[in-house]
């Protein structure tokens, strides 16, 4: 045996053979995880041929970090963080389009009760309007008085607004006949208010 002579290579162009050692043991380092083949030979000081050729076949696995199933884990981890903050951005996204609605529903509830309580203004506002022009309708000499005063007479009264500051009269005296179209200062209100005044007037 201590005549025995050993050397081994790594199959491959970029590995060389040892030289012949009657060192039994070996060291590989600096190896690439993946599959190689280590060929043995073994011959005798005495007789110059290799005696045998062993061929071992190993396999170096890749470190944890660069496996497959690292990669897809962290491939998931990475689509697992995307589809969380997706989840949490749609939430916050559907908080705030529902504080945006309840804002909204508050909203058109006051304005619905602003235009409500306009409603009702603005028709307590007419009834009273309404209720001028017939009084002012009242002391506006009637349509018989005129036909009967003058003969084919007739009288086009459109005011601007409900009421008006316009007004017009007719009277007779001793046997004259006496007519007015009036302007007052103002329109609606006011001006019925001042037309009521300079008819009494």
């Amino acid at each position: 045996p201590n005549k025995d002579l050993f050397r081994f290579k790594i199959d491959g162009d970029k590995y060389s053979w040892s030289k012949w050692s009657n060192n039994n043991e070996i060291q590989l380092t600096n190896l690439h995880y993946g599959k190689y083949k280590l060929i043995f030979q073994h011959k005798n000081k005495i007789r110059s041929e290799v005696i045998s050729t062993k061929i071992l076949h190993l396999k170096i696995n890749p470190p944890w970090w660069e496996t497959k199933w690292f990669f897809c884990l962290i491939i998931i981890c990475i689509g697992l963080t995307i589809y969380l903050f997706n989840v949490r951005r749609l939430k916050k996204i559907k908080k705030r389009q529902k504080e945006l609605e309840y804002k909204i529903y508050e909203a058109t509830i006051e304005i619905k009760f602003q235009r409500d309580e306009i409603a009702d203004q603005h028709k307590e506002i007419t009834d009273s309007i309404n209720y001028a022009k017939r009084i002012q309708s009242a002391i506006l000499p009637s349509t018989e008085l005129f036909n009967q005063k003058l003969k084919n007479s007739f009288v086009y009264y459109l005011p601007k607004d409900i009421v008006a500051g316009d007004f017009y009269w007719v009277e007779e005296k001793n046997n004259t006949i006496l007519f007015a179209a009036c302007d007052c200062t103002g329109h609606g209100v006011p001006g019925a208010m001042v037309s009521v005044i300079c008819n009494n007037g």
